[in-house]
């Protein structure tokens, strides 16, 4: 199997191409079948439509299969480019001075906007270290904070370290200790952030993000058995699992019974009220308008400010959208303390059965991605995890298409065009056209 660099670990690898992560997004989904009535409905609160169900289940593995057929379709027509890079001092010099200055850039963003959401929130710090999680994160006050940079530099960061991995062994000791220290630092300033938020979102984005790219890394670097890779996949659920509850924990809910309830409230209830919507027992308010299936058009950052484009299209805002998930999921006669209905339900809501093709081409986009990101490009360094994220996350709502990611591609975009610049000023790459080989082989 040809690809950038030699893989030693070819099951790891697959796992975390697009083949792997559609299995990967079907987990949650198998779990959730194992749950019995009584179970669910004593913990959820709510009946248990999806008990007996068969068509939500093919549903979403139909869903699935579109986006195994995209990334087939993708790996065997599409032409890509082979680099082979010529080593070059004052490239990668270059490379890592763009790297850092915009990682210190955005990690004072983050601080900024910390520090302006902590003034705006008076006690927010207290309602957290005393367990009032709940409360605070109802309190709080991001207005005139810059909300979209903290996702911005989870996706960032995860570039950032596939970048050094790949050209760590060019660089100076000191550029090595000196990117170290600040990608510590980006990093314990997105996990404080999403603390602070009480916000699972933006710490799962976090964790999934950088062990996506330290899996490419081992894969490029390490021989890897089946047994062990098992070992990493257990130890990786069990600490998803762990942080979610925590969160919980932050929340307020401390005993066992209230973390077992919302852990089958925020997985296998998105499961069952994805019935309801696919039964027509749920009819989502604003489905239609594309404010689901494309959330980031409910609130374009700083286009919005500028030009309403809200306004002008006739589009209901994100939060306008958002509050209405509660109104739907308590009219359907579900527990409106949950309201998911899954990232195919957020996109049937919009497109209906067209979610089939939307599916087919993510999936697309999934493999073009996959190729630059395995070769530590920017386009794909950026952008892959978000989709990464998005279908492992896929039990919960559509986080790929947030108005969060419209900033990632501006900057993926940016970062493209700085490195190819780059490139043909250094001379450093001579391009061969081939075919691309399938990872599902």
């Amino acid at each position: 199997m040809m690809q950038h660099e030699s893989i030693q670990s070819k099951s790891l690898y697959w796992l975390i191409s697009p083949y792997g992560l559609a299995a990967a997004s079907l987990a949650p989904l198998f779990l959730t079948l194992l749950i019995s009535r009584d179970s669910y409905e004593t913990y959820a609160n709510e009946p248990c439509l999806m008990c007996g169900d068969v068509w939500m289940p093919f549903f979403c593995i139909l869903n699935t299969a579109m986006f195994v057929l995209g990334a087939k379709i993708s790996n065997i027509f599409v032409v890509g480019r082979h680099l082979s890079r010529a080593k070059s001092p004052a490239f990668t010099a270059a490379s890592m001075q763009m790297l850092v200055l915009i990682m210190i850039g955005l990690t004072l963003l983050n601080i900024i906007s910390f520090g302006i959401m902590v003034k705006n929130t008076p006690g927010l710090i207290g309602l957290i270290l005393s367990g009032g999680g709940d409360v605070a994160k109802s309190a709080i006050n991001t207005e005139g904070a810059f909300s979209q940079v903290q996702p911005l530099l989870i996706y960032f960061n995860a570039y950032a370290l596939l970048k050094y991995l790949t050209i760590k062994d060019e660089l100076s000791v000191a550029w090595q200790r000196t990117f170290r220290l600040l990608f510590l630092i980006a990093v314990v300033v997105t996990v404080l952030i999403a603390i602070a938020k009480v916000a699972r979102y933006e710490m799962m984005p976090v964790l999934i993000s950088l062990a996506l790219v330290y899996a490419l890394h081992l894969a490029k670097t390490k021989r890897i058995t089946n047994g062990v890779l098992l070992s990493y996949l257990l130890i990786g659920f069990v600490g998803l699992v762990g942080v979610f509850s925590l969160f919980s924990v932050m929340r307020g809910f401390v005993e066992v019974e209230d973390v077992i309830g919302t852990l089958i409230g925020y997985g296998p209830a998105s499961y069952n009220h994805l019935v309801a919507l696919l039964s027509g027992e749920m009819v989502m308010t604003h489905g239609g308008t594309g404010v689901y299936a494309f959330p980031f058009l409910g609130h374009v950052p700083l286009l919005e400010s500028m030009f309403k484009i809200t306004d002008k299209l006739g589009l209901p805002s994100a939060e306008m959208a958002f509050l209405a998930e509660f109104i739907d999921t308590e009219y359907a006669g579900l527990n409106r303390g949950y309201i998911w209905v899954t990232f195919y339900g957020y996109v049937f809501s919009d497109l209906g059965y067209w979610v089939f093709l939307f599916m087919f081409a993510l999936g697309v986009a999934a493999a073009s991605l996959f190729r630059d990101f395995v070769g530590g490009g920017g386009f794909g360094g950026l952008l892959y995890p978000l989709i990464f994220v998005g279908m492992v996350l896929a039990f919960s709502f559509n986080i790929t298409l947030r108005p969060s990611s419209f900033a990632v591609l501006i900057v993926a975009v940016f970062i493209a065009w700085g490195e190819r610049l780059m490139r043909a000023m250094f001379g450093v790459d001579r391009i061969q056209f081939v075919r691309r080989p399938d990872v599902s082989r």
